[in-house]
């Protein structure tokens, strides 16, 4: 009774925090994200194997300009909780906001061992080799995406971009037309759509 009425109050507190951590991203207010992190902090502690309470407080954390601390903090919750997967999604764009690109990148390409095909790390892996300017690593990464799921409308648009950037249109172009023949309707084949008539603009200017 008494471990379910701590675990009860980490929850209670983890609710406070998440309404709390609403109201900090609009104001900013570093007294509201101090509480916000104890009051997650408690919640880490008694629900350890919750993903969420981790997350919510590596991101407060982060915001708050204490990146250092929420690397640990991402260190620590990774060893205790069920799934750390998402955890170090959070990691590697964590990384990639401190400047620190070859941790994210090399931690991405480890995740990637383990998980050849999950689509939301090679799309993130795609976008920091163009990010670093490796538009060709870029582009194979993008190919492995579209492969794995070719209803996933980034893999199309970002071996689009790739080519584009390496210079070559046309083979850009085609990938779109290729996309909006494997994505279903809706906003993400509406953006395949757009960046193919941007290119077809662009090509008709003299």
């Amino acid at each position: 009774m008494r471990e379910t009425r701590r675990l009860w109050s980490g929850l209670e507190a983890f609710n406070l925090a998440s309404r709390e951590l609403v109201l900090a991203q609009v104001d900013d207010d570093p007294d509201r994200r101090q509480r916000v992190d104890a009051l997650l902090a408690r919640t880490c502690t008694v629900a350890a194997g919750r993903v969420e309470p981790w997350r919510l407080r590596v991101l407060n954390l982060a915001r708050a300009g204490r990146a250092d601390e929420a690397l640990r903090v991402l260190t620590e919750g990774t060893l205790l909780v069920a799934d750390p997967a998402p955890l170090e999604w959070v990691r590697i764009g964590l990384l990639r906001e401190m400047g620190r690109l070859d941790e994210a990148e090399a931690m991405a390409r480890a995740y990637l061992q383990e998980h050849p095909d999950d689509p939301d790390m090679l799309h993130d892996l795609a976008v920091l080799q163009g990010q670093r300017g490796r538009w060709r690593d870029a582009a194979a990464t993008a190919e492995r995406l579209k492969t794995a799921a070719p209803a996933d409308h980034r893999g199309w648009l970002d071996l689009g971009v790739a080519l584009a950037r390496l210079g070559r249109p046309e083979a850009a172009a085609a990938t779109f037309r290729e996309g909006l023949a494997h994505v279903p309707e809706g906003p993400a084949r509406d953006l395949l759509a757009e960046n193919l008539a941007r290119l077809d603009e662009a090509g008709r200017r003299p």
